[in-house]
């Protein structure tokens, strides 16, 4: 995913919070527990736990932080240096991260910006608080996923 040249630090928090939240609408619960703030541009991943995550995945050579230009911007790529270790994830999810990528993959992230910003989680929510997972239950047809591919395994 990471080599592909839409896919940035921006993307990736995208991706992460409709993975995350996509999945909370359908099962109850979110993939990697993490905790998403909404942020002026979307909802970003909490920093500090992903800040210390990329540091030690550089630190242990798992990971290579590239920045490069990308439009006029310079974007922040991550490339791995070794396949993920999946053991974590059960068929369900990686199914479900994968449907994921498929639908919003080839997206930029100012699209993908602009869909969250349709999202009821991210518009319910406060500047600068934490988005509360249950607000997913609360979509509108622009970003439910409810009923739609569903995976049952």
């Amino acid at each position: 995913m990471g080599a592909k040249p839409n896919v940035g630090a921006t993307v990736i928090n995208k991706l992460l919070y409709f993975i995350d939240f996509d999945y909370y609408e359908k099962y109850g619960k979110s993939i990697t527990g993490l905790s998403y703030i909404r942020n002026h541009f979307g909802p970003t991943a909490h920093m500090p736990t992903i800040t210390e995550a990329v540091e030690q995945m550089v630190d242990s050579k798992e990971l290579d932080v590239v920045e490069t230009p990308y439009f006029n911007h310079t974007q922040k790529k991550y490339l791995p240096r070794k396949h993920a270790d999946l053991t974590e994830l059960n068929a369900q999810e990686l199914a479900h991260i994968n449907a994921e990528l498929e639908k919003l993959g080839n997206m930029s992230a100012a699209e993908l910006s602009d869909l969250s910003h349709k999202d009821m989680p991210w518009l319910a929510t406060k500047p600068g608080e934490v988005i509360d997972y249950q607000l997913a239950m609360y979509r509108t047809a622009v970003t439910s996923v409810r009923g739609k591919d569903d995976v049952e395994l």
